[in-house]
C-alpha cells in the first residue's frame, strides 16, 4: 500500500554495483515512499569484472517494453557502453563499439515515449588508475593507451550531448570524475560546453565535480520535477572563509561544487536563512598548515541546535577527503543535538560525494516529512477502514526506518568506519601480511569477521546512546496523537563488496515502535 495516490516506479541502471550506487539510492526510494527497479547484480559485474552492457540493454528493453512500465529511467551511461566505472578507465571496449551501443536509446524512447532519461557519463578522471598522478609521467606504451581510452571516453560523452538533441535524453550529467585544477579533462570540459552551447541544450546538460552520488542526486532530481518542487537551501559554513577552497580529488571551489550540486538535484540556493527550506552546515576543506577549527565546529553546532525545532538541518563534513572529521562528529555528539532529527549527515569520499548524498537525502526527507503531514489531515478529515488505514500507516513507518537507516548508515559509515576503524584495520593488514607473509585474499574473510565484529559494537554503542527511544515524528490528531520511535538495532550486515577497505556494505535490521503520547 503506497502513501501516494498511484505507484511510482523509476528504473535505474547504477554506475557500479557498489553500496553507495547500487544500495543508497533504494533507501532514498523507500523514504519517498517510490519503486525503484535495478537489474539483476550479475548484470552490473563487480571490480574489475565488468558488467554485461549487451544483456543489460535487452534488460531494459523488456523493462521499458512493459505496458505502464516506468516514470523514469536514471541510466548511467558509463554501465551502458563500457560496463561500469572501473571498466571505463580500460581500453577493452573499442570506440566504434562504444558508440555503438548508444543506439539503444533511440529504441527505448520509442518503446517508452513518455519515459524521461535521466543519464549521466562521467569525465575520466586524471588517470586511469587509482591514483591520480600526473599524465605526462607515464611511460610511453601507457601513456599511448591512456590517450585512446580519454578520447574514446570524450567522444561518447560528445555523443551524448547530441542525443539530448535528439529527444533521447531528457538530462544530461556529466560529472568530472577525480581531478585537479589542472589537466586534460580541462580542455575537455571547454570542448563539451562549446557543444552544449552551440546546441542549445545548457538547461539539460551539467559539468561539475562528482561521480559516486550521481545515482542519488539524479533520483532526487527526479522527484522535485516529478513533484513540482523546488527546494531552497542555505548553506552556513563552519569557516566562511574556507569556502573558496578547492578539495582534495575537485577542480573547482567548495562553494562551486556545492552551487552545481544544489541545481543538480533540483534546488535553489538561498541566502534568506527565513526562506530556506532546509540549511545545510559545511565543514569546508582543511589544508595542511591549518589551525584546527574546535571552536568555530562549537559554535556552529550550537547555532544549528537552536535552528533544528525551526527548520530541516543537514551537516556536510568535507574538511578532509574519506572520511568525516573526528573533530566535528565528536562535538555534534557531545552537543546533546537530537541526531534523528537531522535532515541528512555525509562525509565519505570527496567533497562532491558527500554535498551530493547530503543534498539528496536532505530534500527528499523535507517531501517525507510533508507525506506525513498529509496522512494526518487526511485522517482527521475522512473516514478510513481500519484495514486501509493500518496499511497506509504501515506505509509511513517504513518511510521512517528508510530515513533512519540512511542516517545512522552515513554516521557509522562516514565516521565509525572511515575515520576510526579503517586506519586500525589497514595497519593490522599490513602487519598480518609482513608476519605471515599470506596472500592478500586469502587474508580478507579474517579481516572482513574481525572488522563486522567491531564495526558491529561500535554501531551498538553509537545507536543506544544517540538513537534508542528517540521520536521520528509523531502521529495523529494533538488530542490523541501516537508517536513513532526508535526501538533496537536488532541486528549489523557487514561485508566488504569489492575485497579491499576503501568501501563497506552495512545493513542494519532497525525496529521502530508506535507509542502513545502520555
Amino acid at each position: 500500500m503506497t502513501l501516494r495516490h498511484r505507484l511510482h516506479r523509476v528504473i535505474y541502471v547504477p554506475l557500479d554495483d557498489r553500496p553507495v550506487n547500487a544500495s543508497r539510492p533504494h533507501l532514498l526510494a523507500q523514504m519517498v515512499d517510490y519503486e525503484l527497479i535495478t537489474p539483476p547484480r550479475t548484470l552490473l559485474g563487480s571490480y574489475h569484472t565488468p558488467g554485461r552492457p549487451d544483456e543489460l540493454a535487452e534488460w531494459l528493453t523488456t523493462q521499458l517494453g512493459a505496458p505502464h512500465s516506468a516514470d523514469c529511467l536514471i541510466l548511467s551511461l558509463d554501465m551502458l557502453v563500457y560496463g561500469g566505472l572501473v571498466a571505463s578507465r580500460t581500453p577493452q571496449v573499442s570506440a566504434d563499439y562504444a558508440a555503438k551501443r548508444l543506439d539503444i536509446l533511440a529504441r527505448l524512447t520509442k518503446l517508452a515515449p513518455g519515459t524521461p532519461i535521466y543519464a549521466s557519463s562521467i569525465i575520466l578522471r586524471a588517470t586511469t588508475n587509482n591514483n591520480t598522478g600526473d599524465a605526462g609521467q607515464m611511460p610511453g606504451a601507457l601513456l599511448h593507451r591512456y590517450q585512446q581510452i580519454r578520447e574514446r571516453n570524450h567522444r561518447i560523452n560528445l555523443r551524448a550531448i547530441d542525443e539530448l538533441v535528439a529527444g533521447t535524453i531528457d538530462f544530461l550529467a556529466l560529472p568530472q570524475d577525480d581531478a585537479g585544477p589542472e589537466g586534460l579533462h580541462k580542455a575537455e570540459q571547454a570542448q563539451l560546453r562549446e557543444r552544449i552551447d552551440e546546441l542549445g541544450v545548457s538547461d539539460r546538460a551539467m559539468i561539475y565535480p562528482g561521480a559516486d552520488e550521481i545515482g542519488m542526486t539524479l533520483f532526487a532530481r527526479f522527484v522535485h520535477k516529478h513533484m513540482e518542487k523546488q527546494p531552497a537551501v542555505k548553506i552556513q559554513y563552519i569557516d566562511p572563509e574556507a569556502s573558496r577552497r578547492i578539495a582534495p580529488y575537485e577542480d573547482s571551489s567548495i562553494e562551486q561544487t556545492i552551487a552545481a550540486q544544489v541545481a543538480v538535484v533540483g534546488g535553489q540556493m538561498t541566502e534568506d536563512v527565513e526562506q530556506a527550506d532546509l540549511v545545510m552546515l559545511v565543514n569546508p576543506p582543511l589544508e595542511a598548515d591549518d589551525v584546527q577549527r574546535p571552536e568555530q565546529i562549537r559554535q556552529a553546532i550550537a547555532e544549528i541546535k537552536q535552528m533544528a525545532g525551526r527548520r530541516g538541518v543537514a551537516i556536510c563534513d568535507v574538511a578532509t577527503a574519506n572520511g568525516a572529521h573526528d573533530d566535528l562528529v565528536t562535538a555534534l555528539l557531545e552537543s546533546g543535538l537530537d541526531l534523528a532529527q537531522l535532515l541528512a549527515f555525509a562525509g565519505w569520499n570527496t567533497a562532491a560525494n558527500s554535498v551530493g548524498a547530503a543534498l539528496a537525502h536532505s530534500t527528499l526527507r523535507l517531501i517525507a516529512r510533508q507525506d506525513k503531514g498529509a496522512f494526518d489531515l487526511v485522517h482527521l478529515f475522512t473516514s478510513f477502514a481500519p484495514m486501509r488505514y493500518l496499511q497506509l500507516l504501515n506505509s509511513l513507518i517504513n518511510t521512517e526506518r528508510a530515513h533512519v537507516q540512511l542516517l545512522f548508515l552515513s554516521l557509522v559509515d562516514d565516521w565509525l568506519y572511515q575515520t576510526r576503524l579503517r586506519p586500525e584495520i589497514k595497519r593490522e593488514l599490513h602487519e598480518m601480511v609482513e608476519d605471515a607473509g599470506s596472500d592478500l585474499a586469502e587474508l580478507y574473510p579474517h579481516i572482513e569477521q574481525r572488522l563486522s565484529d567491531r564495526l558491529a559494537e561500535a554501531a551498538a554503542d553509537l545507536w543506544m546512546s544517540h538513537f534508542w527511544g528517540k521520536k521520528c515524528v509523531q502521529v495523529g490528531a494533538d488530542e490523541s496523537p501516537n508517536n513513532i520511535v526508535l526501538a533496537e538495532l536488532a541486528e549489523t550486515h557487514v561485508r566488504l563488496p569489492w575485497q579491499r577497505l576503501f568501501e563497506v556494505d552495512l545493513r542494519f535490521d532497525i525496529n521502530l515502535e508506535l507509542v502513545a503520547e502520555k
